[in-house]
């Protein structure tokens, strides 16, 4: 048998230069697949809530609460004075001066002190949400403890934040301590206000996911149930202090204005 001599034709020679270039030119392409690739193959992996919402809001999966921080809708000057306090001057003797929109402190029906619910109302306008709101979790959370500690541990505070949020809660809010009434607040407030933003101010969808997670709340939502005990309760406890500040500001001759007063349903 005669054995061919080693080496390659020159036409040999060109068709294996060519293999080799489109070999390399495939593998080019196949690289610059990869990173598109792999972030829809993260998406893929996301819960069904965790799509990015409008205004830039992302969200996480500690313990239901929001990781990144949101961008919140600043309210129009009107929408700010709709609540104020002022004095009704229909009701004559009231307020030293008798003028209107002197603002007057009504206190809110619950168990914390006069410097405690106005720290809770500057947090409240600052995440601008309704303070009952932040009552009603208060009373569910911890029955208002402000030194209220979970059963394992791991929830702090009169809001019940997770200690796993800290890290991100002192990055975008400078929460250190949440065993600090005010710290505690603006963390649970935060989270509130990033929710009600992506869930288009749904009081009880926005409650789903803070205290149940979103395992939790996207069960019930996939069977259509956008509420449950905890929410309802939360609910519940706003309407009373709704009525009974409503009350008292009847007693002391002062008008509440405002939509963050009418019933919540």
């Amino acid at each position: 048998m005669i054995r061919k001599a080693k080496g390659n034709t020159p036409s040999e020679l060109m068709l294996l230069n060519n293999t080799k270039i489109r070999l390399f030119t495939a593998f080019l392409a196949v690289l610059m697949l990869l990173p598109s690739c792999a972030m829809n193959m993260a998406k893929d992996k996301l819960p069904l809530s965790t799509e990015i919402a409008e205004g830039g809001v992302y969200e996480g999966d500690a313990y239901g609460k929001l990781e990144l921080p949101v961008i919140i809708k600043r309210p129009s000057k009107q929408e700010e004075n709709k609540n104020d306090v002022t004095v009704d001057v229909s009701r004559p003797g009231v307020g030293s001066s008798g003028a209107t929109n002197e603002k007057v402190f009504v206190p809110y029906d619950v168990p914390l002190s006069i410097e405690q619910q106005k720290i809770v109302e500057k947090i409240a306008e600052r995440f601008y949400i309704s303070e009952e709101l932040i009552f009603g979790v208060m009373k569910v959370e911890s029955k208002y403890n402000v030194y209220a500690i979970g059963k394992n541990g791991n929830y702090l505070g009169i809001m019940q934040i997770a200690k796993s949020n800290l890290k991100i809660l002192k990055q975008y809010c400078g929460v250190t301590d949440l065993m600090d009434f005010e710290q505690n607040v603006i963390a649970g407030s935060y989270y509130l206000r990033t929710y009600l933003t992506r869930y288009n101010d749904d009081k009880h969808i926005s409650l789903l996911y803070y205290h149940g997670g979103y395992k939790y709340a996207n069960k019930l939502i996939a069977n259509g149930q956008y509420e449950d005990a905890y929410t309802r309760a939360v609910i519940k406890e706003m309407n009373r202090i709704v009525e009974a500040r409503r009350k008292l500001a009847n007693e002391m001759g002062v008008k509440l204005y405002g939509g963050f007063y009418e019933d919540y349903t």
